[in-house]
């Protein structure tokens, strides 16, 4: 069952541009990697509700790619919790220079480089579940590879070919 979200106060504070969540993920975590895909969805002020559907089977992938073991028993929590605190703090900035320091600063908890490329994966497959990539989450994307020194159309080209294919055959 999918959860729809409301705008609401947030719990992090922003004190001078930094970012304090009551929520500290491990680094390079599946939590980190889902909470950065969820911010660079609702950076464009909305979390739809096709993306809000996509996360469960995203958070099952990243845990599986990192080898977590997915019927561990509080896999199905976490991903409703990441995903409901993450976006409602996101819709909470009211502009876009606050919601890209934000990613930036989601974006420092992943450290490897495969998890780097993972997150870039996972955060287009839930901006794109609403079947449009907007500018700002295009941007956001494009931000986070830049600043992992990564070019972003190298890491989602053949993601994007398997889009365009499938999208070709239906």
């Amino acid at each position: 069952m999918a959860m729809r979200l409301g705008v609401v106060a947030p719990k992090e504070k922003i004190v001078d541009n930094e970012f304090f969540d009551d929520d500290d993920y491990e680094m390079d975590s599946p939590e980190a990697v889902l909470r950065c895909a969820v911010a660079v969805a609702c950076c464009d002020g909305e979390f739809a509700y096709d993306e809000q559907d996509k996360v469960r089977s995203v958070y099952a992938d990243i845990c599986q790619e990192m080898t977590f073991a997915y019927n561990r028993p509080d896999v199905s929590d976490d991903y409703e919790k990441i995903s409901k605190t993450t976006a409602e703090f996101v819709l909470t900035l009211d502009d876009g220079q606050k919601r890209d320091d934000y990613i930036t600063y989601c974006g420092e908890s992943i450290t490897d480089k495969d998890l780097r490329e993972l997150t870039l994966v996972m955060a287009l497959r839930v901006a794109g579940a609403d079947a449009e990539l907007a500018k700002a989450e295009f941007r956001a994307l494009k931000k986070l590879a830049s600043r992992w020194e990564m070019r972003l159309s190298d890491i989602l080209a053949p993601y994007l070919a398997i889009m365009h294919e499938a999208r070709s055959r239906s």
